[in-house]
């Protein structure tokens, strides 16, 4: 006989309640407060991020700053997610380029001859490319690897490349503000700039390396399953096969060493050769040449320094516009038929006690529509004699042209020029009787590396700019170009004369230090002696090197960290 049913078997279903995990509820519970904390903390960090890197820009005792700058951006790179998405670094890094260059707008519009918010429209597409090239070095070098510790090479090493093969219109280095501390950037007379860059993410490697040690060391649980046995976290290594962190540490801790080392010795060599060479007493006179009484001031504050000077220099557009074929200032209505407007017939210091530089233009052809026009630095003896001329060769973009406007339809028209301006055909050095052989390098040019070397080849023992910077009212774009002029000095081991029409004035040392200075946007005169120095730096002879080695580096990093992903 069949058993019949058991009456809980017969009874209808009941739908029990579900019993609930506690850990999981507590997960559903805090995750969605998690993630917005974390996307809270992503761009409050990428905010951080942008404001460090323009601080140095800004205020130059803040270098390093730059140094936490890119380890934070680093950091930023090695995420996962939108916020270290390509677009959200571009972003990020455009912000810091606008607040280190906020003047561009202004300049701009200045340039334009009108509103900043024609200004701002046109700087912004500059702003965007320079955020380009610096973003590219975090975002390229993080689809290498996502190694905290080790991203800071590939990453350095892409910058440099990128500083290298883009162009830029005001052309900065992420490594430049180092030179608030002369000793850190010696090497550049072997590498050139690129080499600052790559130091200032070698120190931004070492913060990450040691922030790695004290928060980021894997931790394994002592005793397997923990708290319930009351069994304490205790930090142990956890080994690994592939170990990318000592070998970077190490490539970091190396070349940090060396840059010491070579530091050290450089600096106390040349402060020792410029010490013994022969040296050369020159007075350079801030004064903006904008105004119908600049050239009375000029005479002026030369007058009180020239008895002590072999060499008085005055800024760009302090003297005439004169034909090539002048060579004597001396007659007042010779100079007159021969120059042409502004300044028609100036005659810049009639009772000279010794040279004058100064920097004026020529022109050849008729004087209403001459043939070429060119940008000059003319030395002149105290017979009022011009005894030798220097044409610009580097002209500043949309100052003196307009790049492409020979390719790109309404170019020209939107950036009009009153005068088109000619390049020099070559580096040239200005001899002087005081045996002095002068560099001699017009505004824009002391920023570009390839204006100086060349001189130096030409034999130039002192380099001197001259520099009219009277259209940017902010005291930092005249601070910054001289930032950016100053690694001349360390490149090519010769003191760096600066004469700006509004700053800043001051003599760099072959060490790129600051040896004198006047105030920015003061009409001031500063008597000061400068160093003849002779001889060819490695960066001289092979300005390409530097960028090469990088290159190389930057293939076998990249063939290593491949190799670990395998």
């Amino acid at each position: 006989m069949d058993s019949l049913p058991s009456p809980a078997a017969c009874a209808p279903p009941v739908d029990l309640p579900q019993q609930v995990d506690p850990p999981q509820q507590t997960e559903r519970t805090w995750k969605a407060p998690a993630a917005a904390w974390q996307l809270a903390g992503g761009i409050a960090l990428a905010l951080v991020t942008a404001g460090l890197h323009a601080l140095p820009w800004l205020v130059e005792s803040c270098f390093w700053c730059g140094w936490l700058a890119i380890a934070f951006g680093l950091t930023l790179a090695t995420r996962r997610g939108w916020i270290a998405s390509w677009w959200m670094t571009w972003l990020w890094s455009t912000l810091a380029l606008g607040l280190a260059f906020y003047w561009s707008p202004a300049a701009m519009a200045y340039t334009l001859d009108s509103g900043w918010g024609l200004g701002f429209a046109v700087a912004l597409p500059f702003l965007v490319w320079d955020g380009l090239r610096l973003a590219a070095g975090y975002w390229l070098a993080a689809r290498l690897t996502r190694e905290v510790t080790v991203i800071w090479l590939p990453a350095g090493l892409i910058a440099m490349a990128l500083e290298w093969a883009l162009p830029s219109v005001f052309p900065w280095r992420l490594g430049l503000p180092q030179l608030a501390l002369p000793w850190l950037v010696q090497a550049a007379d072997l590498w050139g700039g690129g080499w600052t860059t790559l130091i200032a993410f070698a120190h931004a490697g070492l913060l990450l390396s040691v922030g790695w040690l004290i928060w980021k060391r894997p931790v394994r649980l002592v005793g397997g399953q923990a708290a319930r046995s009351g069994a304490s976290l205790r930090p142990a290594p956890v080994a690994s096969s592939r170990q990318p962190l000592p070998s970077y540490a190490a490539i970091c801790g190396g070349v940090l060493a060396f840059n010491a080392l070579y530091g050290t010795w450089s600096w106390w060599t040349w402060e020792q050769r410029s010490e013994q060479a022969p040296r050369l007493q020159v007075g350079l006179i801030q004064v903006d040449p904008s105004y119908t009484w600049s050239t009375d001031r000029l005479r002026e504050l030369t007058a009180d320094i020239a008895p002590a000077a072999e060499l008085v220099c005055w800024p760009e557009s302090s003297g005439g516009n004169y034909e090539l074929a002048l060579d004597d200032l001396s007659d007042a209505d010779e100079v007159f038929a021969r120059s042409r407007e502004p300044e028609r017939g100036l005659q810049p210091w009639t009772t000279p006690s010794c040279e004058l530089l100064l920097g004026g233009k020529s022109y050849q052809g008729e004087r209403d529509d001459p043939e070429r026009l060119h940008v000059t630095a003319m030395l002149i003896d105290p017979q009022q004699r011009i005894t030798d001329r220097y044409h610009k060769r580097f002209l500043m973009p949309f100052g003196e042209y307009v790049p492409f406007e020979d390719s790109l339809p309404g170019m020209a028209e939107l950036f009009a020029m009153a005068e088109h301006v000619q390049p020099g055909a070559a580096a040239h050095t200005i001899a002087s009787r005081t045996g002095a052989q002068l560099g001699t390098m017009l505004c824009y040019e002391d920023m570009v590396p390839q204006a100086a070397y060349e001189a130096t080849r030409a034999g130039a023992s002192v380099l001197i700019s001259l520099a009219n910077g009277s259209a940017f009212a902010s005291h930092h774009t005249l601070r910054q170009h001289r930032l950016l002029a100053q690694l001349r000095a360390v490149e090519c081991r010769r003191y760096l004369l600066r004469c700006a029409a509004t700053g800043e004035t001051c003599s760099i040392s072959a060490t790129g230090r600051i040896v004198d200075r006047l105030p920015v946007q003061e009409d001031a005169a500063l008597l000061t002696s400068a160093a003849l120095l002779q001889g060819q730096t490695l960066f001289v002879r092979y300005p390409w090197l530097g960028s090469s080695l990088g290159l190389l580096g930057l293939f076998a990093v990249v063939l290593h960290l491949r190799s670990l992903k395998r």
